[in-house]
């Protein structure tokens, strides 16, 4: 538990009604969303989106719970905006709070939109901006013999700070303002470096 967080979602996963000149959002689509958990009575959290979200758009959303009590925060998918990401999203808490990024129904890692019958939800609770690093082993996962192999393991790096450089193997990929990130193939294990705190 913690008092400030950065959130690792996915893209939500919105489509147009067919046929698209109808040009309304299909009803399954599914979002980038997260949740906040209070363990104390009367715990404000603030919010700062990073993609419009279904209740304040993009503007900053304070809340108070009671112990025990969520708050659901999910991305808007709209005909002009089908795959917003709520990545990067601050929260911030007076009181210690979890918070538990993820999708409803991620299409991860490979993105065949109409070729995938069924999908993932993935959920993980997020650690505090306390406790984050600024390196990781990065390793794909052993593929079984027999499977055909689609696209890729992909790995996402997430910034706390203004002006954080990132390196894989030693070469510089990016710098990273807070609250931005970078997805990439990982083909090979690696590791990964940072100049400031990331997830």
């Amino acid at each position: 538990l913690g008092l400030e967080y950065r959130v690792m979602s996915y893209p939500s996963d919105g489509f147009l009604n067919q046929p698209a000149s109808q040009s309304t959002v299909s009803a399954i689509s599914t979002p980038s969303e997260f949740a906040v958990t209070a363990v104390h009575d009367s715990t404000r959290i603030i919010i700062f989106p990073t993609a419009e979200t279904f209740r304040y758009r993009t503007k900053i959303d304070t809340v108070f719970l009671m112990q025990g009590q969520s708050y659901l925060v999910q991305a808007s998918i709209t005909r002009t905006n089908l795959r917003g990401d709520l990545t990067g999203s601050r929260v911030v808490a007076d009181k210690p709070v979890a918070v538990f990024g993820g999708h409803q129904r991620a299409l991860l890692p490979v993105e065949l939109r109409g070729n995938i019958t069924t999908r993932d939800c993935i959920i993980e609770q997020m650690p505090p901006l306390s406790t984050w690093g600024k390196n990781a082993f990065l390793t794909p996962f052993p593929q079984p013999t027999g499977v055909t192999s689609q696209g890729s393991d992909l790995y996402r790096v997430l910034a706390a700070y203004d002006s954080t450089d990132v390196f894989l193997g030693g070469t510089k990929l990016q710098a990273l303002s807070a609250g931005q990130f970078i997805t990439g193939n990982l083909n090979a294990p690696a590791f990964l470096t940072a100049s400031k705190p990331v997830l």
